[in-house]
């Protein structure tokens, strides 16, 4: 449910409704390998919660009922939401950055100068002056340092 403009009443009640359904959802904590396995999961959770609770407008029909009638409607997603967050960092001069934790190699031409890091859901991405220095996969957990193969890192 979204809010309608101006009616800043609605506020509570859309988060008291996110709030219980996030308890529905993630009340055990579900078990995945992947974020691609959690978006799984949690489409086919919010499929079933729409096929078995009643709308709140037609009392008469469910959520996903709805929904089926509604989708011809709809505008198509085009894509991806492409979200991350971005942090300026100082590379060392031996080309690594820290992000997360975590040491990643940049390439050599940002040694020592400060760069955007772009922290995504399963990746790091480095800019210097808006071009790609360095894309790894994101290693979220233990500490580990990740290097380019091929670029040889100079102190300077």
């Amino acid at each position: 449910m979204a809010c309608t403009p101006a009616s800043g009443w609605e506020k509570g009640q859309v988060e008291n409704q996110v709030g219980n359904l996030r308890d529905q959802l993630f009340r055990p904590k579900p078990r995945v390998k992947s974020l691609t396995e959690l978006n799984a999961w949690l489409e086919d959770q919010c499929i079933a919660y729409a096929r078995r609770t009643k709308h709140p407008e037609f009392k008469d029909r469910t959520i996903w009922e709805v929904f089926q009638d509604e989708r011809a409607s709809l505008i198509e997603l085009r894509g991806p939401f492409d979200g991350f967050v971005e942090k300026a960092v100082r590379a060392t001069t031996t080309c690594l950055i820290m992000a997360d934790h975590n040491r990643y190699s940049i390439d050599a031409q940002a040694a020592g100068r400060m760069v955007l890091v772009r922290s995504h859901a399963e990746r790091i991405v480095v800019l210097f002056n808006d071009v790609v220095v360095a894309d790894h996969p994101d290693s979220s957990g233990a500490i580990r340092s990740f290097t380019i193969p091929g670029i040889i890192c100079r102190s300077w």
